[in-house]
């Protein structure tokens, strides 16, 4: 019969591979998310010379652009992710679902795009895409939060403030989808631009965050 130490020690070790069965798995889904976005291209239309492609892509432009910011902010979410799981030491039960709860709001956001592409870029389809990005993005704060309350589950080599301005940087990508959000009522194109809020809401949090290392 395990001691209690030894038990401790074996759910610490548990749980550390764990952490590298989920880091396996999100990255084929992430990998599986960029191949099914570069599927969304639409095909070109006609004899397929020269002409026809450029006629799709004069056509087809506002689609084009949606599957461009797409790919960005999936490959922003997955960087992201891999910061973030980069100064974890294993994971749990809670910490495992909420990361595979924003997998798969992710996988709902490519959904609202695949519907924008067959119906249209309506406000609902361009909403539902603002809300799933958002949702993404919180559930990644919220586990987040929940690694580092106590450091149950962070890594040694990762410190109280960096694991803090961490939480911080993650609010960009649901900010920014926020922000998104009313612009879906305005059109696709303004919609799509309002991504370009992104930027300077990463550099107002980064200012946020050397401003509260200055004031202590």
């Amino acid at each position: 019969m395990l001691s209690k130490k030894e038990k401790s020690e074996a759910i610490l070790e548990r749980e550390g591979r764990q952490l590298l069965r989920l880091q396996v798995l999100l990255d084929v889904i992430f990998a599986l998310i960029l191949w099914r976005i570069f599927q969304l291209l639409p095909d070109v239309s006609g004899p397929g010379d020269e002409a026809s492609l450029i006629q799709t892509l004069s056509e087809q432009s506002s689609v084009y652009l949606a599957i461009f910011v797409g790919i960005v902010l999936t490959i922003v979410y997955w960087v992201q992710n891999n910061s973030l799981f980069g100064n974890l030491q294993r994971t749990d039960t809670r910490h495992a679902i909420l990361a595979i709860m924003q997998i798969f709001t992710l996988l709902l956001y490519l959904r609202a795009v695949r519907w924008g592409i067959d119906i249209g870029p309506t406000t609902l389809t361009l909403g539902l895409q603002s809300i799933f990005l958002s949702l993404a993005g919180f559930l990644a704060g919220i586990g987040w939060a929940y690694a580092r309350k106590d450091r149950r589950l962070l890594s040694d080599a990762i410190t109280d403030g960096e694991a803090r301005d961490q939480q911080i940087g993650i609010l960009a990508e649901p900010i920014s989808a926020l922000i998104s959000l009313p612009f879906a009522w305005v059109g696709p194109w303004a919609w799509e631009l309002s991504w370009f809020v992104y930027p300077l809401a990463a550099w107002v949090l980064k200012r946020h965050r050397t401003a509260k290392m200055e004031n202590g």
